[in-house]
C-alpha cells in the first residue's frame, strides 16, 4: 500500500525576530552589494531612473495628485521589480557568479505564473486605493476656507495611502522571496507574508520606517543614492525572508537557482 503524502502547510511558520534584526539584514545586504557590484549598480540605476522619471514628470506637470498616484503605483511594482535582486542573493549564497541574465531567467521562467497572481492581487489593491481616493474627494465637507479644504483633502489621501501601503507591505515583504525560494503557490506565500509581518509587528514597522528613510534620502539626492540603495534593500529583504520564514516544509523548485542547496550553510536553505 502506498504511503500517504502529508499535505503542505497552508501557511509557513514564522520565527520571532529580535528588535535589531533589520540591522543584520542591512549588513548582509551591503555584503551582497559589495560581492556583486556591477550587477547591483545596473539594477539600481534602472530602478532609480524609473522612479525619478515618474517623480520629475509629475513635478514638471505641476500635478501633485499625479505624483502621489505614480508613487503609489511604484510602491506596488517594487516587490515584483526586486525579484531579480533576490535571485542575485541566492546565487551568491550558492557561490555562483552573479548574473542578471540568470536572475531574469529565474524570475520569468520558473516563477512567472505565481508572480502574475501576486500582480493581480496588487492590481486589485491599486484599483480599490484609486476608488478610495475618488470617494474621498466626493465626501470631503464643503468649506468656505479653501486652504482648510485642501488640508483636509491631503490628510485623508495620506491616511488612505498609509493604509494601503501598509497592506501592500504586508503581502509583499516575504511572499515574492518565498516564491523564488520554494515551490509554493502565490496565495500561500501571501498569507505566509501577512502572518509573519503580523507576528513581528514592531520589528517590521521599524523596517518599513527604515525603508521610507532610505528612499527619501535617495529622492533628496535626485536619485543618486537610490542607485546603491535599491539593490541593498532588495538583498536585505531576501535575508529578512530567510531569517523570518521557516519554509522547510515546502519542496524546492526542480530547476533554477534555488533548486540547489546553500553550499556553505549548515541548514538546507
Amino acid at each position: 500500500m502506498d504511503k500517504e503524502i502529508a499535505p503542505y502547510p497552508f501557511v509557513a511558520r514564522s520565527r520571532k525576530l529580535e528588535l535589531l534584526a533589520p540591522l543584520t539584514w542591512i549588513k548582509l545586504g551591503i555584503a551582497d552589494f559589495n560581492r556583486a557590484r556591477i550587477a547591483s549598480l545596473i539594477y539600481g540605476l534602472t530602478l532609480s531612473l524609473m522612479l525619478m522619471s515618474l517623480t520629475l514628470s509629475a513635478f514638471y506637470l505641476n500635478n501633485m495628485v499625479l505624483l502621489v498616484s505614480l508613487l503609489c503605483v511604484f510602491v506596488f511594482l517594487t516587490p515584483i521589480l526586486c525579484v531579480g535582486l533576490y535571485a542575485i542573493s541566492a546565487q551568491l549564497e550558492r557561490e555562483q557568479a552573479p548574473s542578471i541574465l540568470r536572475s531574469l531567467k529565474a524570475c520569468f521562467r520558473h516563477c512567472l505564473n505565481n508572480e502574475m497572481v501576486f500582480a493581480l492581487v496588487a492590481l486589485v489593491i491599486v484599483l480599490v486605493w484609486a476608488r478610495s481616493n475618488t470617494m474621498a474627494s466626493i465626501f470631503i465637507p464643503i468649506s468656505e476656507d479653501k486652504g482648510s479644504l485642501v488640508d483636509q483633502y491631503f490628510l485623508i489621501l495620506m491616511a488612505i495611502g498609509i493604509f494601503f501601503s501598509g497592506l501592500t507591505f504586508m503581502i509583499g515583504m516575504y511572499s515574492l522571496p518565498m516564491l523564488m525560494h520554494r515551490e509554493v503557490d502565490a496565495i500561500t506565500a501571501i498569507l505566509s507574508s501577512i502572518n509573519a509581518v503580523w507576528n513581528n509587528k514592531l520589528v517590521l514597522f521599524l523596517w518599513a520606517v527604515t525603508l521610507m528613510i532610505f528612499v527619501l534620502l535617495g529622492l533628496l539626492t535626485y536619485g543618486l543614492l537610490l542607485v546603491p540603495i535599491f539593490p541593498i534593500i532588495g538583498y536585505s529583504v531576501w535575508h529578512a525572508y530567510l531569517d523570518t520564514i521557516d519554509s522547510q516544509a515546502f519542496p524546492r523548485h526542480q530547476v533554477g537557482i534555488t533548486a540547489l542547496p546553500v553550499r556553505r550553510a549548515p541548514l538546507d536553505q
